[in-house]
C-alpha cells in the first residue's frame, strides 16, 4: 500500500514501506480494528513484529499461506523469486 501511494514499487524504500507497514498496523490494532497484512514473509522470523503487536493487545493471528501462482507485479526477476522460493520456511 505504501508503495501505491508513493511512485510504485521501488527495492530502495523497502525499509520505509516495512516501517510504514509495522507503524499502521500497531495504530489499527490499537483501536481495535481488523488488520490483515499482506507480504511476502519468506523467514518465519519476519512475521515477529505483527505476532507479537496481536499478542500486546490479545488480537487472534491467522496466517494464510498462498499456494496459488499469481502475476509478478513487482517486475522482480524470476531468478530472485526462485531464490525467494528456496529460502521460504514454511
Amino acid at each position: 500500500m505504501w508503495f501505491e501511494s508513493n511512485g510504485g514499487y521501488d527495492h530502495s524504500k523497502i525499509k520505509i514501506a516495512h516501517q510504514w507497514c509495522k507503524a499502521q498496523t500497531l495504530a489499527a490494532l490499537k483501536a481495535e480494528q481488523d488488520v490483515v497484512v499482506s507480504n511476502t514473509f519468506i523467514k518465519l522470523w519476519e512475521m515477529d513484529f505483527y505476532q507479537e503487536a496481536a499478542n500486546k493487545v490479545d488480537a487472534e493471528v491467522i496466517i494464510t499461506k498462498m499456494t496459488g501462482s499469481w502475476p509478478n507485479v513487482h517486475c522482480i526477476p524470476q531468478n530472485v523469486v526462485d531464490a525467494m522460493m528456496l529460502r521460504f520456511e514454511d
